[in-house]
């Protein structure tokens, strides 16, 4: 997953060689997690914070691995 500072997470899901489906989904900070919604505001995916700074945020899922992901920059049209 990638996250963009204008909330934005496009990532692809699929296996090697089978079918790939690139989902556009959303992101947001709320009560100390770090929740993935799709555009009907259903939550995806939530992670408990961990840390955050301009460009990266540090989180733990719920098996209580943790995962740091790059906060990119909006691109230019």
């Amino acid at each position: 997953m990638s996250f963009s500072k204008d909330g934005l997470v496009p990532y692809t899901i699929g296996k090697k060689g089978g079918g790939i489906t690139a989902p556009l989904y959303y992101w947001r900070l709320t009560n100390g997690c770090l929740q993935i919604f799709d555009t009907e505001n259903i939550i995806q995916q939530e992670f408990t914070l961990i840390s955050k700074d301009s460009s990266t945020i540090k989180v733990r899922n719920r098996e209580g691995k943790t995962a740091r992901y790059r906060i990119r920059e909006k691109r230019a049209d």
